[in-house]
């Protein structure tokens, strides 16, 4: 087996019927060489890396791997369930599953924004790349495990301009706080995904009538934005309270949030009627 290769094994351990991969796509089970579904370790070339995934035409839970793996067991697809792979180089912080031109386009988004969102947050992320993107049914339009991106296929295969979506679940890999409000988590999110250049038609940011910015998402994030203005380097310090669990419920230590709140009504958190995005 060559460095650039990949090998897959039906048995763990790396026993039984095997088959080398060269650099490549291999979107149908068929072209694996291997019986569909029957994929149990995998050895990986000293540069290869290996986008496999659950589903034809990297569907479903897509995982990338950049070492041997002897038993799929407790991985993100499961054992046996291997159905698409593709054997790449390790040149990029994100791999994709879905079609080529959408995945193109996320890793693209993905090794563009990660770095920009390090040095806006002021820290990398506790895992190290590669992080993987799903494209498969879900019931929300991004969810993040850890290291692990799910964009839910029929909105990101009808919207793929929706990039923002990709940055703020980015955030989440990169956040990853032992205990935290859910509203700083998801406004920190969105406060990136705006810094970052991504407020648009999917989400133009600011607060809907009735909105709290206890909600999180757009209205936590104008509110985070107009702390960041008043008291500089506010995200940054939040972003390290949170990530050492030493955040204490104050945005800003001795102002209370909820008087940083009534002042935001005043200006940019006040209530705006809302256009709901494409879905």
């Amino acid at each position: 087996m060559g460095d650039d290769q990949v090998a897959l094994f039906v048995d763990a351990s790396w026993q039984g019927p095997c088959v080398v991969l060269s650099p490549g796509d291999y979107p149908k089970s068929w072209l694996l060489g291997i019986p569909n579904d029957s994929l149990s370790s995998v050895r990986i070339g000293a540069h290869a890396r290996a986008l496999i995934c659950v589903d034809d035409d990297y569907g479903g839970t897509c995982a990338a791997y950049d070492a041997d793996v002897a038993d799929f067991v407790g991985q993100p697809g499961g054992n046996d369930s291997a159905s698409s792979v593709r054997v790449l180089g390790r040149d990029h912080i994100c791999e994709a599953g879905g079609p080529p031109e959408l995945a193109a386009r996320l890793v693209e988004t993905c090794d563009r924004e990660y770095p920009r969102m390090v040095k806006l947050l002021g820290e990398a992320s506790l895992y190290k790349p590669p992080f993987t993107i799903s494209i498969r049914q879900s019931d929300r339009p991004g969810t993040t495990f850890g290291d692990a991106i799910v964009l839910e296929a029929s909105h990101i295969t009808a919207h793929p301009d929706d990039q923002g979506m990709l940055v703020h679940e980015l955030a989440h890999v990169v956040q990853d706080y032992p205990h935290a409000p859910y509203w700083l988590i998801e406004g920190i999110a969105d406060y990136v995904r705006y810094a970052l250049g991504y407020m648009d038609v999917f989400s133009p940011g600011g607060c809907g009538p009735g909105e709290s910015y206890k909600g999180g998402y757009a209205c936590g994030a104008t509110l985070l934005r107009f702390v960041e203005n008043r008291f500089p380097g506010t995200v940054r310090r939040l972003q390290q309270r949170l990530r050492d669990d030493s955040f204490d419920g104050h945005l800003v230590p001795g102002v209370e949030t909820e008087a940083l709140w009534q002042l935001c009504q005043q200006g940019p958190c006040a209530a705006e009627p809302r256009v709901s995005p494409p879905r």
